[in-house]
């Protein structure tokens, strides 16, 4: 991670996430989405031996693959403490879970056949170099799966609201994400994987939320970080936009990039 960003430091990340830990991944939009992600990669997770959820955060992914491969061992690392109590919580005293950072994974050469990782490597800024030590720890014809993009949620509500509308709400919910959103795209990570020597593969998990999921989602992802008066704003565009959209779904995409060992 970046130690030169205020905003990609180690600590300020694990700080960040782990004012997360109790509710990340409730609500419509995220449970919606992992249902998704793990039926698209249900066949890669189903025949593995060890598989890394890289990045676990508070553990449900994790528990979702424990499930899918009980004959196989999955384990969960994560660099905040307070996503990894919640984890052991929600996966149980006998879930392996490991404190680490993405760029210096500690397991052995070729241990792990799947190493996956949900909206993680754009908190990643030496990519080339993380990407190496991943590779260093597949099996061969093992691979990582990185989730990409933003799903569309964000073009989904800036298709419905008007410039300023959409100027006031983004200053108000995404003050901050506006360098980590550029760096949600799949080219950095894709180019990264190539010169890894990985071969690539590219899957879409499609799927639909409401209006009410979408409200959800910026409740429990971003109001925790807003203040009196951004939430306030937020509230009323909500609100002026709403009687056009409750009724309404959303069909979003999860883009997964799948880089293969060769054998």
């Amino acid at each position: 991670m970046a130690d030169d960003d205020p905003s990609l430091t180690r600590l300020n990340v694990a700080q960040y996430f782990g004012r997360l830990a109790q509710s990340y991944g409730d609500g419509e939009f995220y449970i919606r989405r992992r249902a998704a992600v793990v039926e698209a990669i249900a066949d890669e997770i189903a025949h593995a031996r060890r598989v890394l959820d890289l990045g676990c955060g508070n553990g449900r992914y994790l528990h979702d693959f424990r499930k899918s491969a009980p004959e196989g061992i999955a384990i969960g690392a994560d660099l905040s403490a307070e996503m990894l109590a919640e984890a052991r919580l929600r996966n149980g005293p006998d879930a392996p879970l490991v404190r680490a950072d993405v760029a210096a994974a500690p397991f052995r050469d070729g241990i792990l056949d799947i190493i996956f990782a949900s909206h993680v490597f754009q908190f990643v800024s030496d990519k080339d170099a993380t990407m190496r030590g991943l590779v260093r720890c597949l099996s061969p014809g093992g691979a990582i799966i990185l989730t990409v993009g933003g799903s569309g949620i964000r073009e989904a509500l800036r298709g419905f609201a008007s410039d300023t509308q959409w100027s006031q709400f983004a200053g108000a919910v995404f003050p901050s994400r506006r360098r980590i959103v550029a760096l949600e795209g799949e080219d950095p990570h894709r180019e990264a994987m190539i010169r890894a020597g990985l071969a690539i593969e590219t899957r879409d998990a499609h799927f639909s939320i409401t209006w009410n999921g979408i409200v959800a989602w910026i409740d429990l992802r971003w109001s925790p970080f807003m203040d009196a008066e951004q939430r306030a704003t937020a509230t009323r565009i909500f609100g002026e936009m709403s009687p056009q959209l409750s009724s309404r779904s959303f069909d979003l995409t999860e883009r997964l990039l799948i880089g293969r060992k060769e054998l």
